[in-house]
């Protein structure tokens, strides 16, 4: 790795990671598995403190943007 990614890793690996699915039964590296409804899980998420969350994928920004400003 460079530095960069050293840095970047450094940064990512304590984060709290959550991942939503509809087919997974389990995930791994410092993260939690959500299922079910995820725009209520997102607002649940927004709703604590701490410094913003950031949605990743193909759907879900979309979806929760969406839905979640209310």
């Amino acid at each position: 790795m460079d530095d960069s990614e050293v840095a970047f890793s450094e940064v990512m690996d304590p984060m709290r990671k959550v991942v939503a699915s509809g087919t997974l039964d389990a995930v791994d590296w410092n993260a939690e598995l959500i299922r079910g409804d995820v725009v209520d899980a997102v607002r649940r998420f927004k709703g604590q403190p701490g410094r913003g969350i950031a949605l990743g994928g193909v759907e879900l920004p979309a979806a929760c943007g969406a839905r979640t400003h209310r």
